[in-house]
């Protein structure tokens, strides 16, 4: 029977690799636990190492700049209504 191939989110990799060592398991006992070859294991402890299961991806982190410069501009603006604003309620 040939396992069809399954993907883990980058939460379960850490779930994984961090699990390791907080119980101090054996790469076996927690490939038996997660039905996972232990050598996938070592791969992703290996990759955690090299700081590649960040929880945030560059596609991710673009895209908050853009919404943070997004805010940032309809901040400015807003504080320059709100200026607007207090000058005329000066003037009546």
């Amino acid at each position: 029977m040939v396992r069809s191939r399954r993907y883990h989110s980058v939460t379960f990799k850490r779930l994984v690799v961090l699990g390791r060592f907080s119980e101090r398991s054996p790469f076996a006992s927690l490939a038996r636990q997660y039905e996972l070859a232990p050598n996938l294991i070592r791969t992703w402890e290996k990759a955690n190492h090299a700081g590649h299961l960040d929880d945030m991806t560059r596609q991710d982190a673009k895209a908050l700049e853009a919404r943070i410069r997004e805010l940032e501009r309809t901040v400015g603006k807003l504080t320059m209504e709100n200026e607007l604003l207090k000058k005329v309620e000066e003037l009546s």
